[in-house]
């Protein structure tokens, strides 16, 4: 196993109760759940909204540790498109913070795919993480 290149505290959600007190909790993401999540952020919102929004995207993206550690590559696809490619090898999860606020938006952001029927099956790692039936 490599060493994370980006160090995180705490254990999977749901985080012991020292870390609930905190406001934190760590949740391990694979990178592609990273993407997956970062793809679905709402583009507009409140105030309030936008902030953590923008939280949860510099949390999200790859660290340029990551990125080297884990030979991560834009490499041509179809059509003029390009597609990110790693060495699964090398890849480890990486523990998040998505405490409170950060989890009603991902969760959020899921059921609108859900009621829009736009969830794919790319889908369905994110939706095992963040139950959409379990937050209110």
């Amino acid at each position: 196993m490599t060493s994370n290149p980006r160090p995180r505290g705490g254990s999977a959600c749901l985080p012991p109760q020292a870390d609930r007190e905190k406001g934190t909790c760590e949740m391990k993401l694979t990178i592609l759940d990273r993407f997956m999540l970062l793809q679905i952020l709402p583009p507009e919102g409140d105030l309030r909204t936008m902030k953590v929004v923008h939280a949860l995207r510099m949390d999200l993206a790859l660290t340029a540790a990551e990125i080297e550690a884990w030979e991560v590559k834009d490499v041509p696809a179809a059509e003029g498109r390009s597609s990110v490619v790693w060495n699964e090898t090398k890849v480890e999860e990486v523990e998040i913070d998505v405490a409170g606020v950060k989890t009603e938006i991902l969760v959020e952001a899921l059921r609108k795919l859900d009621k829009d029927k736009k969830l794919g099956v790319q889908h369905l790692s994110i939706c095992e993480k963040f139950p959409m039936e379990a937050q209110t």
